[in-house]
């Protein structure tokens, strides 16, 4: 069973709202807890599945990579994408406040047209699941763009 079966979102659909999520999992959760069932050991371990499917759905980009596992894409082996490796090398080199500061405000603006790309991209394979590869790089664009910004957040 995967994590969208686990909480009765069937057929998959990545453009699953926030909201929806949300009030299927708490409604579900109160279900399955094991206050409410006697502490068997079963609603424990459904409990625990609903968690870590809530927790892996919450959030789009962790959807996007549960998706592409799913459907047997990885990302594991994905390198750096050229149009950020510019980037890399200046998020390395930043010194000074304003410098880090630039390149944070660079990064989010590209972060936020990551996230409405994502979002548009949902829509397409929740009516035809053949842009796997189109997914695949947006996340592994994302992983490098928030440790990228991780790495200047630290700076700050």
């Amino acid at each position: 069973m995967n994590f969208f079966e686990a909480l009765g979102i069937e057929p998959i659909r990545l453009t699953l709202s926030s909201e929806e999520l949300e009030k299927t999992y708490y409604a579900l959760s109160m279900k399955r807890h094991p206050d409410h069932n006697n502490g068997s050991v079963q609603s424990t371990a459904e409990a625990a599945v609903l968690n870590q499917a809530y927790n892996s759905l919450k959030n789009p980009w962790r959807r996007g990579l549960y998706y592409l596992q799913l459907n047997g894409v990885g990302v594991s082996g994905a390198g750096l994408p050229n149009a950020l490796a510019n980037l890399f090398f200046q998020v390395q080199d930043a010194e000074s406040s304003d410098a880090v500061i630039a390149l944070k405000n660079q990064l989010e603006e590209r972060k936020n047209e990551l996230d409405r790309s994502l979002l548009d991209l949902f829509k397409r394979i929740d009516q035809d699941s053949g842009h796997l590869e189109v997914l695949r790089d947006l996340v592994v664009e994302n992983k490098y763009i928030s440790s990228m910004l991780d790495t200047l957040d630290s700076r700050l």
